[in-house]
């Protein structure tokens, strides 16, 4: 077993998918509950363990060339995975930094700016983290690519009300 990796290196150069055999998003107010007081209690000096997560890399040659993925596994030596195990950590992890964005982006003090000139710190903006966990943006086609998503459309369940 490997030992723990920061969710930076995790999400490093790969791109996730969740088979279409996986059921959708459940988690609901109780397990956001836990996982949010999880972070709040931490202190500067540890991690927070999210648990193993079972990944299954798609071979190169599997990944359609019609793809929104193909040019970053092709150009940029990405590489996509299906989750077989952890989808519901993943995905809380992912609804949560974009929420992290959204707030940020929110802010008065940020109207109307681009994601590059939203500083979280002194050198890290909105658009390092979108890049780093998000998504990426196709130079050439001015299209997204999702790091994280379904291989085919699969509807969670709408998750309303949830307060943190």
């Amino acid at each position: 077993m490997e030992k723990p990796i920061p969710l930076e290196r995790l999400f490093k150069e790969k791109i996730f998918r969740i088979p279409d055999y996986q059921r959708g998003y459940a988690w609901q107010r109780e397990q956001f509950r836990s996982f949010w007081e999880d972070l709040v209690n931490l202190n500067g000096q540890r991690s927070h363990y999210m648990g193993v997560l079972t990944l299954t890399q798609v071979a190169h040659a599997d990944v359609r060339t019609d793809s929104r993925e193909f040019w970053l596994v092709d150009d940029h030596s990405y590489r996509v995975y299906h989750v077989v195990d952890g989808q519901q950590r993943l995905t809380t992890i992912i609804v949560f930094i974009q929420a992290f964005v959204d707030f940020f982006r929110s802010l008065p003090c940020h109207h109307k700016k681009p994601s590059n000139e939203i500083y979280i710190t002194d050198n890290l903006t909105l658009a390092h983290v979108e890049e780093r966990y998000l998504f990426q943006t196709n130079p050439r086609g001015g299209f997204r690519t999702y790091k994280f998503g379904y291989t085919d459309d699969n509807p969670s369940q709408v998750i309303s009300g949830i307060a943190f």
